[in-house]
């Protein structure tokens, strides 16, 4: 995905408006170009949007009158290949294992250190989505190294600067 496009196309679903901008705006200063951010403010207008091209979704647990869980499942059916990272204020284990069990990456509880696991998470996935490139496209493993080197170099510029 990454080799083909050069961008990794990431939803935000959240319906606090607000939590998503913060969000959209810490991933943009991370990745920079290397993500197309969309934020949708409920699940049914994500769904609406996601194709096999979706390659993550931030999807808050909590959405109005929608169940996160029911709309991950939804995601998943609609495009196996789409990571999910739940992002929630829930702190029931409970909920993450069932959110683990219908194919999350990742369950981020919203707190003070939330967006660097976000933004951690989001780098392995992009990290992967290389290599899972490489393997589907037969790609010499000279070059898949070099382009993954350009990636992760790309990724440290902006983070720094």
């Amino acid at each position: 995905m990454l080799l083909k496009k050069n961008k990794l196309n990431l939803f935000i679903v959240d319906d606090d408006e607000y939590m998503a901008k913060i969000l959209k705006n810490d991933l943009s200063n991370h990745f920079g170009k290397t993500l197309i951010i969309t934020t949708f403010n409920s699940g049914k207008t994500c769904l609406e949007n996601v194709t096999k091209n979706t390659d993550i979704v931030i999807l808050d647990y909590f959405l109005n009158n929608e169940n996160g869980l029911e709309i991950l499942q939804k995601i998943k059916s609609i495009n196996p290949q789409t990571e999910v990272i739940m992002f929630s204020n829930n702190e029931n284990i409970v909920a993450a294992i069932e959110a683990f069990k219908r194919g999350a990456k990742d369950f981020v509880v919203k707190d003070k250190n939330s967006f660097n696991k976000v933004n951690r998470q989001v780098r392995r996935i992009a990290k992967n989505t290389v290599k899972s490139a490489v393997k589907r496209n037969g790609i010499f493993k000279m070059a898949a190294i070099l382009l993954t080197i350009v990636a992760l170099v790309t990724i440290y510029f902006i983070y720094i600067y």
